[in-house]
């Protein structure tokens, strides 16, 4: 109920009653009139929203979470009747990740009879996820704003915001992966490509692949690096567990792990080596090993999409996977830990040759076993990086990419 529409009722009620009080016939006469223009409003209220048609388009259907999607409203007055300032509402609702629904509210210039009016606007996508408008209306009024009525049109047009993805500029892939998976990633590097640079020599290194004018020039080892990549598979194993869920909505851990498995997806995919992505509730062709900008599009697709609430712990993930991943794989482990038993699966992996990279994920300090997991990685030998927000992934690679010992903390 409106400011307006309250303020003529309140005077209706004391003009009769004081009609009544004193037999004042002009006292009711005024109560007549005040009611007329209630009712008449009302009327004018239902007329501004008649004959009008609200069409919704998007240029675009893919956006990426924390972007904005442009979309285009027309607005149509099927009859000769002006309407004064129609204002059009809507909300985006987000089905994947809850907490993000927003409303949005705009106010259209005068629209004449007959008249079609565009205007294109612009909406958040805070985060990743499948999103569709929802509530879509046309608010109309009468000319002294008394009555509000809103003409709702059916809710259309979905579109989806694919995860944030970070780079560390400066940073090679093969600077990601484990010493173990350094020398496999070498020693399968091939010399049928072009000739990419010179780097000091490595432990593991192929000798053919000696740049002999170099290491005479410097006095220590020189190896030659060609732009044909290996065929090291690289292996991303995210923990989708409902179990393993710390915080809500967009600050959960779930966004933050989403995020690093997409960026690690990328930077390798875009580096030509071959990967898989594997998680309780992803297809499970994303878990055959390929290649390419198709993978990245579906994997990051899926990323979108995917809700964490697998009903297995991801400690047995992380068990059924060892035994089939071999010691050519370079893996990376995304998990909050809070699952239990992940440590004790990823010390089963160092029985079994492979040492994996486990990004622990702790939002704004909210993992109370962050820091022990954390501890427990480092003590059987695994690097380990603890990843507190979204903003930090990029330093978490970087710092990956350069770490040896010890827990870093983003």
């Amino acid at each position: 109920m409106t400011r307006n529409l309250k303020l003529f009722i309140g005077a209706t009620i004391i003009f009769y009653f004081i009609g009544g009080v004193n037999d004042a016939r002009a006292m009711y006469v005024l109560a007549g009139a005040s009611l007329a223009v209630i009712l008449g409003c009302y009327v004018l209220s239902r007329l501004a929203v008649s004959g009008l048609d609200l069409q919704v388009s998007l240029s675009r259907r893919r956006g990426t979470a924390g972007t904005r999607i442009p979309v285009k409203l027309q607005l149509a007055n099927l009859r000769g009747v002006t309407r004064p300032t129609p204002t059009v509402t809507l909300e985006i609702a987000n089905a994947t990740v809850a907490g993000v629904d927003r409303p949005y509210r705009y106010v259209l210039p005068n629209l004449d009879g007959r008249a079609t009016q565009e205007i294109d606007v612009t909406v958040d996508c805070p985060a990743r996820g499948r999103y569709r408008i929802n509530h879509l209306a046309v608010e109309g009024t009468d000319p002294i704003g008394m009555f509000r009525r809103p003409r709702r049109f059916p809710a259309h047009e979905d579109f989806v915001a694919l995860p944030k993805v970070f780079s560390a500029p400066g940073i090679a892939a093969w600077e990601l992966l484990s010493p173990e998976g350094r020398r496999v990633a070498r020693g399968r590097r091939r010399d049928a490509g072009d000739f990419g640079g010179i780097r000091e020599y490595a432990p593991g290194d192929d000798l053919r692949y000696v740049h002999w004018k170099a290491t005479a020039h410097t006095g220590r080892l020189a190896i030659k690096e060609f732009e044909q990549r290996q065929e090291a598979q690289i292996a991303v194993w995210l923990d989708l567990s409902a179990a393993g869920v710390v915080g809500k909505g967009v600050g959960a851990s779930t966004e933050i792990a989403v995020s690093v498995a997409a960026s690690l997806l990328q930077t390798f995919i875009m580096a030509d080596y071959t990967v898989q992505l594997i998680g309780e509730g992803l297809s499970p062709s994303l878990g055959l090993a390929s290649r390419g900008e198709a993978y990245l599009s579906r994997a990051l697709q899926a990323l979108a999409d995917v809700q964490a609430g697998g009903a297995s712990p991801f400690s047995a993930m992380v068990m059924e996977q060892v035994r089939s991943a071999g010691r050519a794989h370079a893996i990376f482990v995304i998990t909050t830990g809070a699952g239990g038993g992940v440590p004790d699966a990823l010390a089963f992996c160092g029985v079994h040759g492979i040492l994996p990279t486990v990004f622990v994920i702790d939002p704004a300090g909210a993992n109370d076993v962050a820091e022990p997991v954390a501890a427990r990685c480092r003590s059987i030998g695994l690097q380990t990086v603890v990843v507190t927000e979204m903003d930090g992934i990029a330093t978490a690679l970087r710092q990956a990419a350069s770490l040896t010992e010890g827990q870093l903390v983003v």
